[in-house]
């Protein structure tokens, strides 16, 4: 009894602070269901493609060259991610973030972990096209998609970590003179 009455407390505080600032979910929700729709629509199964016995050389440039690209991007992204989730998480003292600051913020960790998802779901289909010889498909659509998803979500949470900065820089300024005017 004493686990369920805990739950429930729990519940009932999730819910309260829900009802207080539901513009705030509904916004994350709204993100994370339209995305979560994106990584369905990209992870679809491939088209057949017919096996190729030999990889030419530039092809296989160019999968490398993407390859390390992708890298880069998830390097990029996890970085930017832990450095949101540091944040969030109120381990930088200084910075306190307000409601806007913190639903930019954390709409910019789910794109960004949507992006990683994209660039390994890119990664799982470039291995299935090697596996069945047939790396030359690398440039048809089902491949190309979760290429440019992942791009698509890395870009749109840069952008939102950079409102984010930009947000939290104003909401700084705007303290620091209201604090000055009451000197």
């Amino acid at each position: 009894m004493l686990s369920y009455t805990y739950a429930s407390s729990e519940l009932n505080l999730i819910c309260r602070i829900m009802a207080k600032q539901w513009p705030t979910f509904t916004i994350i929700l709204v993100t994370v269901v339209l995305f979560s729709i994106m990584a369905f629509v990209v992870a679809a199964p491939d088209a057949p493609c017919p096996a190729q016995n030999q990889v030419s050389d530039p092809l296989k440039q160019v999968v490398e060259l993407l390859n390390g690209i992708l890298d880069l991007d998830i390097t990029i992204c996890t970085g930017v991610v832990g450095l949101s989730a540091a944040l969030l998480l109120g381990i930088q003292g200084d910075i306190k973030l307000k409601k806007a600051s913190l639903t930019l913020l954390s709409i910019s960790i789910i794109l960004l972990v949507q992006s990683i998802l994209y660039a390994i779901i890119w990664r799982l289909g470039l291995a299935n096209l090697w596996f069945n010889d047939a790396v030359s498909c690398i440039a048809k659509d089902p491949q190309q998609t979760s290429y440019k998803a992942h791009f698509l979500a890395m870009g749109l949470g840069i952008f939102f970590f950079a409102v984010t900065v930009v947000v939290v820089a104003f909401e700084r300024a705007n303290s620091s003179s209201d604090g000055e005017n009451a000197q």
